[in-house]
């Protein structure tokens, strides 16, 4: 593997480097807080100003000033008469007296009524201080809206005057106007902005007039003495990209006694992270260097982002992960530290940090260049092939020992050279050219120095064979040494073995591989092979990083690009007449690809909706590019197929907007989210190749969300890359209303009688359905049929006010933008009702008869829309629970019926007469009055919530006793109470469940049984006079379709009503063999075999006529004290003679023994297998049993249980 210096990014010995993050900056400074500055004009309010505290027409009026702003950059009064609302000197509002009105002896007047605000004349009157004002210099603070790029100022008292007694200002005027403020001042804000490609968004609230100007021109018109009124508007896509603008606000206070004001905007830009790294000089293989990060966002230092930087090693370098360490060990923090191991090789260390304003991840590359080695370490004998005065580096690099000198024939020298290298084996110099020292261990050969060079060392033979070992010395470093042969052997043959001694006649290996190799020569006098010195050549290609040499016993071939050659050994030296030879095919293959990076050419400005856009994909291997024509899939030398995917899925609703893209000139669907789908043929040229592809989906700017999408290229084995990048919409296709919140209008809008005004917006959508713009500049707003007319109107907005009105009305709003291809236009249809409904019933119900409310029925009475935007409007309460509705539902088609569906408190016992109460607001939405505690009906039918059934014999179950429990008082259906001379199977109903699935069967376990043992409003107890046995396989509910009952409000019972288990008290300790007769088996346990603990699977086998089963009723002992209960099983035969017998200390399970459980009933099933205590099975007839149970702590229920058991063959 060749590694040459590349061109690089990152450390500068001795400088700081600041590197920008790779996503678009908009410039700026973002801070928590800004102060923008303003200019106040403080004007008496004494009623001396006759445009100031003056009686006024109230409302928002348009048109009360010219399009563009003067030369002085101020507003201009309208020319249309019609329009003036005791403005028409308002030169004179945003500027000094002494610059303006000093001097003027004439004022405007006017009506003063609440009616009309025209100009009537011009008057002069004795003075001229009519308009005299204070100029008064200060700023607004503007505070970040957290996790965005927004900025407000907001204050619902805005008398900023009040700050300034006199003579600073005029101070409070007016004592008699409660609360004392400094009214009848003007207001100026202005700063410069820069337009970007991102929506840049103004938002205004407040009271009176305030018009907006963006370079000079009118955006926003809020004129009038008004309460506070709402407007915005984005910049206008008309302006230029990067482009300077000046944004200009003016505002007035002209009446009392209320001013406010809220400005929510992102002119103001966020400028995303920058990263600034510093690093020590003298970067050297071994040496720890620490790189540490700062973080800039918005103009700031940001220690606390540093501190999560997150950093990767990314391949393609022979220095790995494994030379980074972060602050803790992991690749996190503001600190790296950086240890590198392999010399003059780059490495690429990507680093991120994230950012909470965009909501994205913002990283940047750095390229290391790791200089030689710094630290002498060792010496190592080489033959580098250079000329003495030759200082190049590059051919030293790699670690090129020589194994061995042979000096043979009638040659009498050989040249060997001592390198310096530190200790991971990187090239640091040439020996010292003094103090080297060359030394033979035997003294069969004289080694001689050249002149300043003492690293060459000159090998002459002084005897004609001989073994000796040539070393090279430098002080403070380790010594290097060669083995030294001496022969008068001639080498006749020549042969190449690898590390491993295996000889090699062909070499494979790929661009990747690194592989050394040994050359042997056959000696002429007895044809014996030594290690030998050879001339080595290899023709390109491939090419490859250490140069064959000219004399030496090994090579190590590294080559950098795939091709085949032939390597060509040759002895050509010595004073041999031989010259041996020998001839090794090489075919070297491409190495594995372990890069691949995709870029997106088209510029951001180009990268819009619907067009073509281009990307540039390249791959490497470890040495770079791919040379040459590579290809994937079908007939390529990579089977594997290239995936790419748009990882921003598109909307649900936009199915028809599957991305595309070209890939080998064939077009196909683009894979959205993580799908592998669609797999493309590629081929590269040297490495690099186009793709064109087309997106659909440009989620509006505005959101940052989730709006970017992702290119991503997938070549297989784990090798990936991708791109962020943001798609602009398209051009504008569609226009649609929507209320203040941008929210799109689906449905007729209803308003009730004198509901308040509603405020209307629009939104203009590409054809593909994507965002362009929210409150464009709308040409026009109108209104068709019957409703009013617009009560205010701007040209991103309008407000509606329903009025009240005796007969319903109905009719549509239009908004109409006028565009260069076609005209926009939406509408929507109004309905405005008449005097409100009102809540005539709220009943409960539970729908699925499980004794729960899950359900409110509302009845009106009249028609009223609800949508499903009111859940939250109806809070519904009993005690301290708060039923959440989660739907709304309408039930007929005149709008009185509907269902407000709740979500179900399944909690403790049923309790099916709560009766909750309801409040609404927001009712005059829907076009009802608000309830507040409004008790609801009883609408939901009783259950049985418990059925216990008492066992009092288990030989005859006539006497059990059965009590159910009903969830609420009851009465027959004919208003009475139950009687105790009511039939019980009219009422109720008895089912089996399958243990083992949800089935139930309906059994008729209560027949027969003529009568109540007695009964109560909500408890009924029946004698189970029939004699059949209610287990815990059994369930119980009530008996709907008789409908024999009713609760008090007269709702019978839901014919799914909920179905309850049995469950069992046993009076009496109770042992039950099953089957009785019974066959011996030994298929479950072993002969002569008995334990008495619980074994599930008794049963099983018993009813297979495998051995019996005891089912065992009895009390718990106090297992919470330690209380045991052990049992002795006794078997005896007809005649007395004991058969079996079986103890245990304690049959409780293990499991239970550390519960709670004491005094509750214990059911366990013993195993027998019919087996005696010689192991052998009993003979047919009839066997006495007897358990006796014995409680260690309570005595008195020590019990015998005898009874008689029969077995046959």
């Amino acid at each position: 593997m060749k590694i040459t210096k590349r061109s690089f990014i990152g450390w500068i010995c001795g400088v700081t480097l600041l590197l920008s993050s790779n996503v678009f900056s908009q410039g700026g400074s973002l801070k928590d807080t800004i102060w923008i500055p303003v200019t106040y004009y403080d004007f008496h309010s004494n009623g001396s100003n006759p445009e100031f505290e003056r009686e006024h027409p109230t409302g928002v009026s348009k048109g009360m000033v010219q399009t563009f702003l003067d030369e002085d950059g101020r507003p201009v009064p309208t020319s249309n008469p019609e329009n003036i609302l005791m403005n028409a000197y308002m030169k004179y509002w945003y500027r000094a007296w002494e610059d303006s009105a000093k001097g003027d002896f004439t004022i405007p007047t006017y009506p003063y009524n609440r009616t009309d605000g025209r100009q009537t004349g011009t008057q002069t009157i004795l003075t001229d201080t009519s308009f005299i004002n204070i100029v008064i210099k200060d700023s607004l603070r503007f505070i970040r809206v957290p996790g965005s790029n927004m900025y407000r100022y907001d204050n619902a008292n805005f008398f900023p005057l009040d700050a300034y007694p006199p003579p600073a200002s005029f101070g409070v005027e007016n004592p008699r106007v409660v609360p004392n403020h400094n009214y009848a001042f003007t207001m100026h804000l202005s700063f410069k902005f820069t337009k970007t490609d991102d929506a840049q968004i103004f938002r205004f609230r407040g009271d009176d007039d305030v018009w907006a100007f963006i370079d000079d021109s009118l955006v926003m018109d809020l004129g009038g003495i008004h309460e506070p009124a709402v407007d915005s508007f984005v910049v206008p896509n008309r302006l230029v990209t990067n482009t300077e603008y000046k944004f200009d606000l003016f505002f007035a206070e002209r009446h009392t006694t209320m001013s406010s004001i809220r400005i929510e905007t992102n002119l103001f830009e966020h400028q995303p992270p920058t990263f600034i790294f510093t690093q020590a000089q003298d970067v050297c293989p071994g040496d720890t260097t620490p790189i540490s990060i700062r973080v800039e966002m918005d103009g700031e230092e940001r220690p606390d982002i540093a501190k999560t930087a997150v950093w990767e090693v990314l391949p393609g370098s022979a220095n790995d992960a494994s030379t980074v360490k972060g602050n803790v060990g992991a690749l996190k923090g503001n600190i790296l530290n950086f240890i590198p191991t392999e010399a003059e090789d780059s490495v690429r260390i990507k680093v991120s940090v994230y950012d909470s304003i965009f909501k994205k991840d913002v990283d940047t590359t750095i390229v290391f260049w790791v200089t030689r080695g710094c630290h002498a370490d060792h010496i190592v004998i080489e033959d580098v092939k250079i000329a003495d005065n030759d200082t190049t580096v590059q051919d030293r690099r790699n670690n090129s020992p020589l194994n061995q000198i042979t000096i043979s024939g009638t040659a009498t020298t050989a040249t060997a050279y001592a390198v310096v290298r530190d200790k991971f084996g990187n090239y640091v110099r040439l020996a010292d050219d003094e103090k080297t020292e060359w030394t033979s261990v035997e003294p069969i050969v004289t080694i001689a120095t050249g002149d300043n060079t003492a690293y060459k060392g000159i090998i002459t033979r002084v005897d004609d064979n001989g073994e000796t070992k040539v070393v090279a010395t430098e002080p403070g470093l380790t010594p290097g040494s060669v083995d030294l042969k001496l022969s008068r052997d001639c080498i006749i043959g020549l042969r190449l073995k690898d590390k491993d001694g295996k000889l090699v006649d062909t070499i494979r290996m790929t661009t990747d591989d690194k592989a050394t190799y040994y050359v042997e020569g056959k000696k002429s006098s007895d044809g014996s092979w030594i290690t030998t010195e050879a001339t080595w050549r290899l023709t390109s290609p491939p090419e490859y990083t250490i140069d064959p040499p000219d004399q030496n016993t090994q090579w190590t071939l590294d080559p950098t690009t795939e091709g085949v050659s032939t390597l060509v050994l040759s002895r050509n030296f010595g004073d041999c007449d031989s010259t041996p030879s020998k001839l090794i095919p090489v075919i070297v293959t491409l190495g594995k690809i372990n890069r691949v990076e995709i870029n997106i050419i088209t510029p951001e400005s180009k990268r819009i909706a619907g067009d073509t856009l281009r990307a540039e994909v390249k791959i490497y291997t470890a040495d770079g590019l791919v040379p040459g024509s590579y290809c994937f899939g079908t007939n390529g030398k990579s089977s594997q197929k290239v995936v790419y995917n748009d990882t921003l899925r598109y909307p649900t609703s936009r199915t028809d907007l599957t991305p595309r893209i070209q890939v080998k000139d064939a077009w196909t669907d683009l894979n959205q989210g993580n799908s592998t789908a669609i797999k493309h043929d590629q081929c590269f040229n040297d490495g690099i190749d186009t793709i064109l592809f087309i997106a659909y989906y440009a989620p509006f700017p505005y959101d940052r969300t989730d709006s970017l999408h992702r290119l991503r290229i997938d070549i297989g084995n784990g090798i990936t890359d991708h791109q962020d990048f943001r798609l602009r919409p398209a051009k504008a296709h569609r226009l649609e209303i929507t209320d203040e919140d941008l929210k799109p209008i689906t449905a007729k809008e209803i308003f009730n009688y004198n509901q308040s005004a509603k405020i209307y917006a629009s939104i203009i959508y590409d054809k593909y359905e994507n965002l362009v713009t929210q409150k464009p500049f709308v040409d026009s707003w109108y209104t068709t049929g019957t409703i009013n007319k617009l009560d205010a109107e701007s040209a991103s907005g309008f407000e509606f006010y329903p009025g009240k009105n005796d007969q319903i009305q109905t009719g549509s709003i239009v908004a109409e933008l006028r565009m260069d291809n076609k005209d926009l236009v939406d509408s929507i249809d109004i309905h405005v009702n008449t005097i409100p409904a009102e809540i005539n019933d709220v009943i409960t119900r539970d729908t699925n008869g499980n004794g729960f409310i899950d359900m409110i029925e509302l009845l009106f009475n009249k028609e009223v829309i609800l949508t499903d935007e009111m859940i939250h409007d109806f809070k519904i309460t009993y005690s301290s629970t708060t039923f959440k509705v989660i739907d709304i539902v309408k039930t007929d088609n005149s709008g009185t019926k509907y269902k407000l569906i709740i979500e179900e408190e399944v909690t403790g016992t049923p309790k099916t007469d709560l009766r909750p109460i309801l409040t609404t607001s927001s009712g005059s939405n829907a076009g009802f009055k608000d309830v507040v505690n409004k008790q609801t009906s009883d609408g939901v039918a009783p259950v049985v919530i418990s059925a216990q059934v008492l066992i009092k014999d288990h030989m005859n179950h006539a006497n059990d006793i059965l009590t159910i429990k009903l969830s609420e008082s009851v009465k027959k259906s004919d208003g009475q109470k139950l009687n105790v001379l009511d039939t019980p199977s009219v009422t109720f109903s008895t089912w089996y469940k399958n243990p083992n699935s949800s089935d139930t069967t309906l059994v008729k376990l209560l027949d027969s049984i003529p009568e109540y043992m007695s009964a109560d409003y909500s408890v009924v107890e029946i004698r189970m006079t029939n004699g059949r046995l209610l287990g815990t396989d059994n369930l119980i509910n009530i008996r709907a379709e008789n409908k024999s009952i009713t609760d008090l409000a007269g709702n019978y019972p839901d014919p799914n009503n909920i179905k309850v288990p049995v469950s069992v008290v046993n009076d009496v300790i109770s042992v039950i063999p099953v089957p009785n007769p019974a066959v011996p088996s030994f298929a479950h346990t072993k002969a002569g075999e008995m334990s008495l603990v619980h074994d599930p699977e008794a049963m099983e086998y018993a009813k297979k006529n495998m051995g019996v089963a005891f089912r065992i009723n009895i009390p718990y002992p106090e297992v919470s004290k330690g209380e045991k209960l052990s049992c002795v099983f006794k078997a005896y035969d007809h005649v007395g003679n004991s058969v079996f017998v079986s103890e245990e200390e304690n049959i409780v399970p293990e499991s239970m023994r550390s519960k709670n459980v004491d005094r509750t009933d214990l059911q366990m099933d013993i195993y027998w297998n019919g087996s005696n205590s010689k192991g052998m099975a009993v003979s047919p007839g009839i066997y006495r049993i007897v358990f006796y149970f014995a409680y260690s702590m309570n005595s008195q229920y020590n019990t015998k249980i005898p009874l008689n058991i029969g077995f046959k063959k």
